[in-house]
């Protein structure tokens, strides 16, 4: 298995966020007045809730956009497990896992956490500097940025997730027999940057989770076209999702090595392309496209 050698200090990886932030300037109606009441969220005018939606989404869609020092992020992981005086390299699985199938959220994961658990957590954020916003800053560390300094060990537990944010029933319902591995942004990282059809398509496969990812977090649904074009939510995906692609320092071999491993690519007749399952979610992605964008 490639996840064996992940973390190697010859592996290099530079991975960076985005700079182009979108311009909503957030909700025009102050809906403090509603949280003051306490009234659950479905007791609150439908109105209100749209906007407590897009205000999440806008916020959720920052944290992918502010660019980050992945290589100095990366480095300053490997260096404090180099320098423990017990073996620490399964601190980088326990980051992704917890990142991938909790979030960014220390405090909400700690207070949900067992007592043994909330012990090795609060050591990983105590030892690693964790953060739960990065605030702008590019040398912050979350666990969404772990995971994607790392991805082919994050995409490689991605089929063992118990609970990732979008379920992979869900997912199934959306595409079927959608590739799990695909299921983090950390996953752009593993496509290799050419012009060919083959990588189009996993860019596009790939990208229909992204939009699956940023509605279920922030609570939007898929069928709210107003707020979908005004954030400008499928532009942003494939803004990012590009500019991982572009600045992935992963050699050709190792990308291809993981995207036959898992299925994603084929050979016919001395051209790669993909499989149905990938093929299946690219034209969903499309249809998306024409939809919110036109």
């Amino acid at each position: 298995m490639l996840a064996s050698k992940l973390i190697s200090n010859d592996l290099k990886i530079n991975l960076v966020g985005l700079d182009e932030l979108i311009g909503y300037e957030g909700p025009g109606e102050d809906v403090s007045s509603f949280r003051q009441l306490n009234m659950r969220e479905d007791e609150m005018p439908l109105v209100v809730r749209m906007e407590q939606n897009r205000a999440r989404l806008v916020e959720h869609l920052l944290e992918y956009q502010t660019e980050f020092d992945s290589k100095s992020i990366r480095h300053s992981v490997l260096h404090k497990i180099s320098n423990q005086r017990v073996n620490r390299k399964d601190d980088v699985f326990k980051m992704i896992r917890v990142g991938v199938e909790e979030g960014n959220d220390l405090e909400k994961i700690e207070r949900s956490s067992r007592s043994e658990c909330l012990r090795e957590l609060r050591m990983l954020k105590n030892t690693y500097q964790l953060v739960s916003k990065a605030s702008n800053c590019k040398y912050k560390k979350t666990l969404s940025r772990i995971c994607q300094c790392f991805p082919l060990i994050t995409c490689s537990y991605l089929p063992f997730a118990v609970k990732p944010p979008v379920s992979f029933y869900q997912m199934e319902c959306i595409s079927k027999n959608y590739p799990k591995v695909m299921m983090h942004s950390a996953f752009a990282y593993l496509i290799p940057n050419i012009s060919d059809e083959y990588c189009s398509l996993l860019k596009k496969a790939h990208m229909l989770h992204q939009f699956e990812f940023h509605l279920t977090m922030s609570g939007v649904h898929r069928t709210n076209t107003t707020i979908i074009r005004e954030t400008k939510l499928i532009s942003i995906i494939n803004s990012y999702t590009q500019t991982a692609i572009n600045k992935s320092h992963f050699e050709f071999d190792t990308q291809i090595a993981f995207l036959k491993e898992y299925n994603l690519i084929f050979m016919k007749v001395d051209k790669i392309t993909v499989g149905n399952e990938v093929l299946r979610a690219a034209k969903l992605w499309e249809q998306l496209e024409k939809k919110y964008i036109s």
